[in-house]
């Protein structure tokens, strides 16, 4: 197995083997610019603010970089340095707002007509990543997703994140054009600037979780198309299974919130189970059921063969746990 922290130094040794990180290509005419809006909360951006600077060389491209550091405490100083690169701007948060609010804070310093959101843990697969942008923008694409990869293997203490990936997020490009929103997340997303000011991300989710689901439920709300490209990323920052099933916890209670606020314009598959079994009178035993069988849920779950099966049971009994809670 490839460690995680080997993952993103084994990809760019493949890169410098095959010649070249990025290679030239014809820009699609009328010119436009791309702001590329990087969020940044304890991971080492350089290596991905790095490549993506090599673009630069190419004076006909109209490009910026903009990073936001979350209130982290870890890589400061290492971060910092990106204010010392040529068309890259750094921006260090005192306070941790969560990421809606940094992500709408990027978008605000952006100058030009197009921003690409990025996760600061990803990592381009293809040498032509831009090209397939500037070639979806001259197509006349608004909104477009290039989609999402793992590595083939991963430390055996993050297998539950890793599978978790693998089986629910990257779907190849067939799948993702038959349910466009289901597939789309926003940590290798494309939009048109003024599109994006008619949705921005809901700001009152500060803590983990949901908020590209928000986010891409309201573009589907409007109307507004997401169009899928091949033109993925590798995620390489892979939470190991104990950080990961605290990730689901504070995800779940925001959807909690999400439920009593209303925000949701259609309900998750959590919330749909949930809803069935309230009408039942039976959400009590979904919540006594994660009382009894937490322990026995999450050894599974660290373990080196966890099941998805459980974890989706985990999610649909802890939502009923946390609901019961008085506020």
């Amino acid at each position: 197995m490839i460690a995680a922290n080997q993952q993103d130094t084994s990809i760019l040794a493949e890169r410098k083997a095959s010649g070249s990180k990025v290679i030239p290509f014809t820009i699609p005419e009328p010119i436009v610019g791309i702001s590329i809006l990087i969020p940044v909360f304890n991971y080492d951006a350089r290596k991905l603010v790095s490549y993506l600077h090599e673009y630069y060389t190419d004076k006909r491209l109209d490009l910026e970089i903009i990073c936001c550091d979350d209130g982290s405490s870890q890589f400061v100083k290492e971060n910092q340095t990106l204010n010392n690169l040529e068309f890259c701007t750094y921006y260090k948060s005192k306070k941790n707002r969560g990421r809606s609010q940094t992500r709408n804070f990027l978008a605000q310093k952006a100058s030009k007509d197009y921003l690409l959101f990025l996760d600061c843990d990803v990592l381009p697969k293809n040498v032509s990543f831009l090209q397939r942008y500037f070639n979806a923008i001259s197509q006349g694409k608004e909104v477009v997703f290039g989609g999402l990869e793992y590595t083939p293997s991963i430390g055996k203490e993050q297998t539950l994140r890793w599978l978790f990936g693998i089986y629910r997020e990257a779907f190849p490009l067939e799948q993702r054009i038959l349910k466009p929103y289901e597939a789309t997340l926003t940590s290798n997303l494309l939009i048109k600037k003024n599109i994006f000011k008619k949705v921005l991300f809901e700001e009152s989710l500060t803590a983990y979780g949901y908020e590209d689901f928000v986010f891409v439920q309201n573009l589907q709300k409007r109307g507004i198309e997401i169009h899928q490209i091949a033109n993925e990323t590798y995620h390489l920052n892979v939470d190991k299974s104990e950080d990961y099933i605290e990730k689901v916890r504070t995800a779940t209670r925001n959807l909690v919130y999400l439920y009593h606020t209303e925000i949701l314009s259609e309900p998750t598959k959590i919330i749909k189970v949930y809803n069935k079994l309230k009408r039942l009178g039976l959400p009590v035993f979904l919540k006594w059921f994660y009382q009894i069988f937490r322990k026995r849920m999450e050894k599974n779950l660290i373990s080196r063969k966890p099941s998805l099966t459980i974890l989706d049971i985990y999610k649909a009994s802890y939502f009923c746990y946390h609901i019961a809670k008085k506020p």
